[in-house]
């Protein structure tokens, strides 16, 4: 049947590069927003939004890529990510351990963010979702920049129009000796600047195939980095192949995407003595691949679209551990897959809009091993269980215009499955130690919002009340303190806490997100703060936490950002709120707020040419993102120049 509508339609047809419809959100950025970014960073342009939060304050230059977890409305903090991210369609959340990796976004190809606040119906979107458009038929733009401690920021965008269709490209490469992450009052002789190499590149071929919208894409990265002293290296890889069909103007118009990720990482993680002086490797994690592919498709039937998925994840790790002078005793293994089928449905009347999915999971083929590296006597050989279970997620909205006001209610449910990371790998980071839990549960939650937004020519406001709660919310909760010998671990000393990965009773928060822009011929200002008051409802081994803020969520964030353009010049600036939040569980490890400004400004200097500067946290401002184990403290970013030039030939 499908074979016969596609043969039945016009050609040629306009190809846009676009999905089928538009994603609704409450906080929508653009491609003018990323070009004016002081980093060039991604992370950057999340931050500038109400609520959002990743689980370390640092970016993705100096950060471990295992910290960066996103999470909205103060639902705590993880190194898996509780929002799913979208590109075109692609989830974005490594297959392995849920976290995203932003070396692979070069704000460049960024055409449009949408942020979607609330539970969401597809996996993982227990605190909302968002979604990235890329760019589609734009003029070849090469930019490049140079900044203070020798970095280079370089990249280029263009496309190529072939047939009735067209190839666009775009690319990026960041080099730096980086900034020193520890304050200096805390550093050592060890302590050395964070080193960072990345590249990244997209391409995605657009052409009419039979009437239809063929978007073939292609995204491949590299992110070399460490965090500031010999020991601490990592490295990830990343291909990802798309194909998403469009159909738009037929009788039964569709949209069909599949998609298969291939991952690659290593890190090493090294302790400092007690003066910083000297660093020792504990952990080789040599060898993490993982693998996601999917496929997910949805009909228009006019007030109605109907759909169905499936994806699967599956990874692995190894790892060698207990060094003694330097060589590594006992290697690791463990890993497993997990499977998700959906069938999905959504439908608009009147005022509503109802969204309803239903997931079929399954988890399946986990193992834990350990070996002795000495004699090879093994130390633990597990195979777990496989579990499966059944899912629902639900998003009802009704929104009515009343004048140049829009007032809305919204209830929601979302959920998620534990990744593999989650469930069966035990880590270190110096004397702690936190047991893997291959018996977690999923991830659910439940919320409402009333929301009013105002509009006209030059002005918008918005306001939107908001609670929701996140049941068997998954942390790392501290149990007990060494010398002694704990389950999944293994020895932990004097200095180190246990933990494990559990399911706390529930994350509970309540707050407002606030917006608000206006806009002439010349000046544009736009406001984002959010309040987000969480707290943690934990009973058994967990009952000392209850009532505590979660883990790295703060209460307050957002951005106020004011610009000038006249022609081809602009002039911006925008401070950046990173309110009060907690590094640990047990709320004895406070991370004060911080204020920062960033600058950008453009002005041409010839046709095609144009001058731009850049300034980083102008008032260097010490914005801590967390603290060793030994207490040191761990800054997100230094202030930073940058001058360069934007070339369109």
């Amino acid at each position: 049947m499908i074979l016969a509508l596609l043969a039945a339609q016009p050609a040629p047809i306009i190809v846009t590069g676009q999905p089928l419809e538009e994603t609704e959100a409450q906080v929508v950025l653009t491609a003018e927003d990323a070009e004016t970014l002081s980093s060039g960073r991604v992370e950057e342009l999340l931050a500038r939004a109400p609520n959002l939060s990743s689980f370390r304050r640092a970016d993705a230059r100096s950060v471990h890529p295992t910290s960066q977890g996103l999470t909205l409305r103060g639902l705590g903090g993880n190194s898996a990510s509780r929002v799913a991210l979208t590109i075109d369609g692609v989830p974005q959340a490594d297959p392995f351990g849920g976290w995203i990796n932003f070396a692979s976004m070069d704000p460049v190809a960024i055409d449009r963010l949408a942020i979607r606040y609330g539970a969401d119906t597809q996996p993982g979107a227990v605190a909302g979702s968002i979604a990235i458009d890329t760019i589609s038929r734009t003029p070849r733009t090469i930019r490049v920049a140079y900044g203070g401690d020798d970095r280079w920021d370089i990249s280029n965008s263009g496309h190529l129009e072939i047939g009735d269709g067209y190839l666009q490209s775009s690319s990026g490469f960041l080099e730096s000796d980086g900034f020193i992450p520890v304050v200096e009052a805390d550093r050592g002789p060890a302590d050395r600047a964070a080193r960072t190499e990345q590249r990244v590149s997209r391409w995605r071929f657009v052409y009419p195939v039979a009437g239809v919208e063929a978007q073939l894409g292609a995204a491949w990265f590299t992110d070399k980095r460490d965090r500031g002293f010999d020991g601490s290296d990592n490295r990830a890889e990343g291909l990802d192949v798309s194909l998403r069909l469009v159909e738009r103007n037929g009788p039964l118009p569709f949209e069909l995407t599949g998609w298969w990720q291939d991952r690659q990482f290593e890190t090493r993680f090294a302790a400092l003595d007690e003066d910083r002086a000297t660093t020792r490797i504990v952990l080789d994690q040599y060898d993490v691949p993982a693998t996601g592919l999917g496929v997910e498709g949805k009909v228009d039937l006019g007030a109605a679209r109907l759909g169905a998925g499936w994806r699967k994840n599956e990874g692995t790790v190894a790892e060698r551990f207990f060094f003694i002078d330097s060589d590594p005793t006992r290697e690791r293994r463990a890993g497993g897959e997990t499977r998700i089928a959906s069938l999905f449905g959504e439908a608009d009347a009147g005022p509503a809009s109802l969204s309803l999915r239903v997931d079929r999971w399954d988890i399946s083929n986990g193992f834990r091993a350990i070996e002795q590296l000495t004699d090879g006597a093994s130390l633990e050989d597990a195979s777990f269980a496989d579990r499966d279970g059944t899912q629902w997620s639900g998003r009802l909205s009704i929104a009515e215009r009343v004048d140049d006001v829009t007032f809305s209610v919204t209830a929601s449910r979302g959920w998620r499955l534990p990744t593999l990371n989650e469930l069966y790998r035990p880590f270190r980071v110096g004397a702690d130690a936190t047991a893997a839990n291959e018996a977690l549960e999923p991830e659910t939650s439940i919320g409402v919002d009333l929301g009013a937004r105002y509009e006209s020519d030059a002005l918008f406001a918005s306001a939107t009340i908001f609670w929701q709660r996140l049941d068997d919310a998954i942390a790392n909760v501290p149990l007990d303190t060494g010398p002694g010998l704990f389950p999944g671990v293994g020895f932990v000393s004097g200095a180190g806490t246990y933990a494990q990965r559990r399911n706390l009773d529930a994350i509970e928060s309540q707050g407002i997100e606030l917006a608000a822009g206006w806009q002439d011929d010349d000046f544009d200002i736009t406001l984002l703060y959010g309040f987000a008051d969480a707290t943690v409802s934990a009973s058994g081994d967990a009952a000392a936490f209850d009532g505590n803020q979660p883990a790295q969520s703060p209460r307050h964030s957002g951005s106020l950002t004011g610009g000038w353009s006249g022609g081809d010049t602009r002039l911006q600036l925008t401070a950046r709120l990173d309110g009060t939040r907690y590094d640990d569980l047990a709320n004895l490890e406070k991370l004060d707020a911080a204020v920062s400004f960033d600058a950008y400004a453009r002005t041409p200097l010839h046709e095609k040419l144009a001058l731009e500067l850049r300034a980083e946290n102008v008032t260097d401002a010490e914005i801590l993102t967390g603290f060793a184990s030994d207490g040191s403290r761990e800054r997100a970013r230094g202030r930073t120049f940058w001058v360069g030039l934007k070339f369109t030939p």
